[in-house]
């Protein structure tokens, strides 16, 4: 393992720390499928990966969480859901400073969904309605082979795009498909085809990719994300933070913004 970051949080729990987020579902030059660069939106005044700590900011504490980078090996990183109003970071799926040591504010949930939010009422609300318009149109997109297989699960579980808990059915859904195993390689080809017609085992890259690829067939816009996850993260304690990260998916609230949602099995050998 390697360490790559020092975290100091007022809060205790679980910890997301986000690194990358990621585009389309695309072959690479081996003919294997993989997640491509998530593409630029530069039409709001702030980053969208703000709207939902706005949403939020009415009903719930703020924490404030000190990050310290161990290297040029460790990206430009940040919890959810984080105060952007006044930071310079327009890229909403990653962000990029060289800055080794910083201080942002947050406000976590441990279940990840941020029961409460909405923007009605704030300053964000239009602007959030004019970048749901680009996340619908760059964040459901599959290929058509992959989404064959996904109309078959659909089916074969019943899942119905206007229940009102599809996401958490998809999360049960994906997390309980195969044991979790973090010594499963990679499995080439189309993973999302392998991991719900042949694996037995995964880790979360494999979970993360097949959770993010039904959401979209669900007209649920989704996107892969890479980053660092702690578990037992306690307030006021410094925590390192150590290879290997994490993978996870996000999924688009209509009125609220980007939400995690984990659908990787649970094991110990998570960082």
């Amino acid at each position: 393992p390697v360490d790559l970051y020092e975290v100091t949080s007022e809060y205790g729990g679980v910890l997301y720390l986000k690194q990358y987020a990621f585009g389309d579902y695309v072959l690479d030059e081996n003919d294997n499928y993989t997640w491509g660069q998530a593409p630029i939106y530069d039409g709001a005044t702030v980053n969208p990966q703000h709207y939902t700590f706005a949403g939020l900011n009415k009903n719930s504490r703020a924490y404030s969480i000190q990050i310290v980078r161990l290297g040029d090996s460790a990206p430009f990183a940040l919890p959810y859901y984080t105060d952007l109003s006044l930071e310079d970071m327009k890229n909403d799926a990653y962000v990029t400073k060289s800055a080794l040591e910083y201080t942002v504010s947050y406000i976590p949930f441990n279940n990840g969904y941020p029961y409460g939010a909405n923007l009605n009422g704030t300053i964000y609300s239009s602007e959030e309605a004019e970048y749901r318009r680009f996340v619908y149109t760059n964040y459901l997109d599959l290929p058509d082979n992959t989404r064959a297989v996904l109309r078959e699960i659909i089916t074969k579980y019943g899942l119905k795009k206007d229940d009102p808990y599809l996401v958490g059915k998809v999360a049960d859904l994906v997390s309980n498909y195969v044991k979790y195993d973090i010594k499963t390689e990679r499995y080439g080809g189309d993973e999302v085809e392998y991991f719900f017609r042949q694996a037995k085992t995964g880790k979360c890259t494999h979970y993360a990719t097949a959770a993010t690829a039904l959401f979209r067939e669900l007209n649920i816009p989704a996107r892969y994300v890479v980053g660092m996850y702690e578990s037992k993260l306690v307030a006021n304690v410094k925590t390192t933070l150590t290879t290997p990260g994490h993978a996870w998916v996000e999924v688009y609230i209509d009125g609220v913004g980007w939400v995690y949602v984990e659908c990787t099995a649970p094991s110990e050998d998570v960082n």
